[in-house]
């Protein structure tokens, strides 16, 4: 009885982290402009800016149609090889994969994935490097939780190295999630508590 009343407690406790976390990451998010087909045609597609913002346009769709996700940062991947630059290429790759992962489809995220690394790691992005890795540990995280952990393991000792507190809380509510899918409850509360404590210092 006491083992699964502390199994609700974990339920509620990292489902209600979730909402939290979702409201912080929406919260901070810098407003967008919508471009139409007909914004695009009259912007500069020399225009790096153009790229970061068809990328996080896309990012900011991966709730509500991840289909849309994938076919807006497909733009930004061509404007972006277009042009040459590369970060833009490198997070088009990434966002593409975040789309899949949403759509289900492993295959073509993890593909996109592995291009988005390529990238990064030529740009010695190391921030973009471990989300990236983060991203490929969550595709694994409610099937295959040990792979999951090796990818988060390699992402937060990236993150560590930067000293990048935000990354870090994500990492860290991702493992707790992985955790509680193999069901060692404690452990996945420890990283819950913190990932809310890093986040509750952000928001401070």
């Amino acid at each position: 009885m006491k083992r699964k009343y502390y199994k609700y407690l974990v339920y509620y406790l990292l489902f209600f982290a979730a909402g939290i976390l979702s409201f912080y990451i929406f919260s901070s998010n810098v407003k967008l402009f919508s471009y139409s087909s007909a914004h695009l045609n009259e912007v500069d597609p020399g225009d790096s800016v153009l790229v970061i913002a068809l990328n996080r346009k896309a990012f900011n769709a991966r709730l509500t149609n991840p289909k849309t996700t994938v076919e807006i940062a497909d733009s930004a991947l061509k404007i972006a090889k277009q042009i040459n630059y590369l970060p833009g290429v490198a997070e088009a790759y990434r966002v593409t994969g975040v789309g899949f992962s949403y759509l289900e489809n492993n295959s073509l995220s993890t593909k996109n994935y592995i291009d988005a690394l390529q990238y990064f790691t030529k740009l010695k992005d190391h921030k973009k490097i471990a989300r990236t890795y983060s991203n490929i540990g969550s595709l694994y995280k409610y099937t295959d939780p040990d792979k999951a952990m090796l990818y988060f393991n390699t992402a937060l000792k990236i993150a560590r190295q930067i000293n990048d507190e935000e990354l870090i809380g994500g990492i860290y509510f991702n493992i707790a999630l992985a955790y509680f899918k193999k069901l060692e409850y404690n452990k996945s509360l420890s990283n819950f508590d913190r990932s809310n404590k890093i986040f509750r210092k952000l928001k401070d």
